[in-house]
């Protein structure tokens, strides 16, 4: 029965890399590149402001010996830097608890971390530069996400809240996304030496 099994998923895995060459041959748009060239941020509607940054190694360490990396870490925070909105994991719910908090008025503050305290542990990842915050846009809702690659979840909280922000454009948004991987982070280092 397994070798069965392991011999379907083979046969798929094989008929889906014989599929590739026909997907890549399909002619593109004329004037614009492929869409699996364009960053993260050109996918972005044009009322979202997309910052991409890793958490220190140090910060990432004392977030893991304190409570756990749990993600998504999903963190909404008002013009002001006040939290509004904060959640670990993903539920189904949870871009409608998002849509819910923009849209009252005045956002109901919660005694939380405040955005600075965030982005103070946050880095650049092509420069390691520390991110500031006077270098953020000025945006009506800083939204910030925690994500790794290995997190399954992650993506579909990434889907799902572009969405969100894509449907209210009257509003404009920072989104901070926020690469909290240790495993990546470990094997960096170690090509490094």
């Amino acid at each position: 029965m397994k070798r069965n099994l392991w011999f379907a998923l083979a046969l798929c895995g094989g008929l889906a890399l014989a599929d590739e060459p026909a997907r890549q041959d399909r002619p593109e748009e004329p004037g614009k590149p492929p869409v699996a060239s364009l960053p993260a941020a050109a996918q972005m509607p044009p009322n979202v402001t997309l910052v991409e940054a890793r958490m220190s190694r140090a910060a990432l360490h004392a977030l893991n010996a304190t409570s756990g990396i749990r993600l998504p870490r999903i963190q909404l925070y008002t013009a002001q830097y006040q939290q509004v909105l904060h959640a670990i994991g993903w539920e189904e719910g949870t871009p409608g608890r998002v849509r819910d908090v923009v849209a009252r008025v005045p956002p109901r503050v919660k005694s939380g971390t405040r955005l600075e305290k965030v982005v103070d542990g946050l880095e650049d990842p092509a420069t390691g530069a520390p991110l500031a915050i006077a270098a953020l846009p000025p945006a009506d809702f800083y939204l910030v996400t925690g994500w790794a690659g290995w997190c399954l979840p992650c993506g579909t909280a990434m889907v799902e809240l572009r969405k969100v922000l894509e449907a209210d454009a009257s509003r404009r948004y920072v989104w901070i996304t926020i690469e909290t991987d240790v495993i990546k982070q470990k094997l960096q280092k170690q090509t490094i030496r």
